[in-house]
């Protein structure tokens, strides 16, 4: 009985020091990812902004998109609204880190834009915008238009262009874009999303849930600018749209950033308006309700599993940057009464910030680049799905780094001034 007894008791005490060691080890290793320190941050806003500078070709264009898995054929698309967002991009990253050389290549950028895209709209006085371009460059299968997004974004990136160097555009043709933005926009405040010269005009068969962001960003830079209360008000009549939709409907909203990053340029202008259809209160409310919709996003995926820290079980690394750029916009303009929920915005954006630099390439030819996923996976709803989204899940698109250092641009400089 003895020998029974001590090995019982040997198994007793095991039990007792291995489970609470093991659950331990568990915890240990579901919490390996740390807040992201300034030191990482700034590197990683240097090798994505590196990565994007080196796909900027000699004529301006970017290389789009390429798969760092050589085996994967990749189709020969390009988007010119990707390519505004890569340039505005830039234009952030040389406010952080000067240089004549890179400023040169984006510039480049700008001009390919200019030359490539922007142009009158037919049958309307004074009106510009950015025209699409074949994205399969097949011109035999392409219907010209003009996406509101698009033009949203171009003006965006032409106004980061010209902080660089004020030669490339004038105000002038800018405002021509702004009247487009105002052409397209419907008494209610919200607006058309395409542009169509051959049939229907201004369409909305086809709607984007971020154009209308985008376009109210635009309009805000521009005010900026040209302070005329016209494309301030653009922007306001878009944001009150957005806020009335989705008024009462709690986090079952849109994840939109481009909102986000609209309101942070609006709110400080908002008095300026003799007449606003929407009040400071109602835009802040909007926007927590977007901020909480994202912080539940990424407060869902588990610590333990490898996309901990973004806020899809696919481990997708673009809607974690693009929820974090709207974020850390909102943690800018929030009230200081709201000050818990901005101190759950940053501690969610820096371990987000970790994650996404963990994402990031860190050697060889395609350094600084974002792939699409942080790893294959090995379920949906269907075998093609699955080999779909592996075949992309190693592909680096412009877009990708974009929303990436555009995020840690924006969490370096909260981070610089409460440490700096």
């Amino acid at each position: 009985m003895k020998p029974t007894r001590l090995i019982i008791g040997s198994v007793f005490l095991l039990v007792i020091v291995l489970v609470p060691t093991m659950m331990w080890l568990n915890r240990r290793s579901a919490t390996t990812l740390q807040p992201a320190s300034r030191e990482e941050i700034r590197r990683a806003i240097v090798d994505g902004g590196e990565y994007l500078l080196r796909q900027i070709e000699p004529s301006g264009r970017f290389v789009y998109r390429v798969n760092t898995n050589p085996k994967i054929r990749m189709a020969n698309k390009y988007n010119v609204l990707r390519h505004a967002g890569a340039i505005y991009a830039l234009g952030s990253y040389l406010s952080l880190f000067p240089n004549e050389a890179a400023k040169a290549k984006v510039l480049a950028a700008a001009r390919y834009l200019v030359e490539h895209s922007l142009g009158p709209v037919p049958g309307q006085k004074n009106l510009a915008t950015f025209w699409a371009t074949p994205e399969k460059l097949d011109p035999t299968k392409f219907r010209q238009h003009s996406k509101l997004g698009g033009a949203g974004l171009g003006l965006v990136a032409l106004l980061s262009a010209r902080r660089l160097d004020e030669q490339t555009i004038t105000v002038a043709k800018l405002g021509e874009v702004g009247a487009f933005l105002e052409f397209m926009q419907l008494p209610d405040g919200s607006f058309y999303s395409k542009y169509f010269p051959d049939q229907e005009g201004r369409s909305n068969k086809w709607t984007s849930l971020y154009y209308p962001g985008e376009a109210a960003l635009g309009a805000a830079l521009l005010y900026a600018v040209d302070p005329q209360p016209r494309w301030l008000e653009i922007g306001v009549r878009a944001l009150g749209y957005l806020a009335q939709l989705r008024r009462g409907k709690g986090t079952d909203v849109e994840a939109d950033h481009w909102a986000l990053l609209a309101t942070q340029m609006i709110l400080p202008h908002l008095s300026r308006l003799e007449k606003s259809p929407v009040n400071q209160q109602e835009l802040i409310d909007h926007a927590k309700q977007i901020v909480q919709k994202m912080l539940a996003e990424f407060k869902s995926i588990p610590p333990r599993s490898p996309a901990y820290g973004g806020c899809t079980r696919d481990g997708r690394t673009t809607p974690a940057a693009t929820r974090l750029e709207g974020l850390l916009a909102a943690y800018e303009f929030l009230p200081e009464s709201d000050q818990a929920l901005k101190t759950e915005i940053l501690s969610v954006s820096q371990l987000g910030a970790a994650w996404l630099i963990r994402s990031m390439m860190t050697e060889g030819p395609f350094q600084g680049g974002v792939p699409r996923a942080i790893s294959q996976v090995k379920k949906g709803q269907s075998p093609e799905s699955i080999r779909e989204f592996n075949m992309r899940s190693s592909e680096i698109r412009i877009d990708y780094v974009q929303h990436v250092i555009s995020a840690l641009i924006q969490l370096d400089a909260i981070l610089a001034r409460s440490n700096p």
